[in-house]
């Protein structure tokens, strides 16, 4: 029976240190899906404010700016 709960806190304790583990990666994820807008996005958040494409420049992620960025570069729009 001891040996029975000493193998149930080992497991209780593993769930627990992947629980901080996941607990960490989100919240480093969540950190990076709200950014303040890049210097050398500005341009292209710009352009897209103006043409009515967006109307929240500020706290997007790094992708959002980056594939704004590209797809106004390679249109011509900037």
């Amino acid at each position: 029976m001891l040996n029975e709960i000493e193998v149930l806190k080992g497991q209780v304790q593993t769930l627990l240190n992947t629980a901080d583990a996941h607990i960490e990666k989100i919240n480093e994820l969540e950190a990076k899906a709200s950014i303040p807008m890049p210097e050398w996005a500005r341009e292209a958040v710009s352009a897209a404010v103006s043409s009515g494409l967006i109307d929240t420049p500020e706290g997007r992620s790094y992708d959002f700016y980056s594939l704004l960025l590209t797809v106004f570069r390679r249109k011509g729009l900037i």
